[in-house]
């Protein structure tokens, strides 16, 4: 949590129900996790629409 606040996310990634916020969320942290899409380091990145299922799925929205 702490390093999402110091990233400025917090209110996106605590809107992040939406999928606008959860898209400035994942734009705010990807210079912290490499495999957020638009990170700048070299490792394998997970598509945008791959971590909106896998949250909602987290969430209890959708089954994988």
């Amino acid at each position: 949590m702490e390093l999402i606040r110091r990233a400025g996310a917090y209110k996106a990634v605590a809107g992040s129900a939406s999928n606008k916020n959860f898209k400035k969320a994942v734009h705010k942290l990807n210079g912290i996790w490499a495999s957020l899409p638009g990170s700048r380091y070299g490792q394998p990145k997970r598509s945008l629409a791959a971590l909106w299922r896998y949250y909602n799925a987290a969430l209890g929205k959708y089954k994988l």
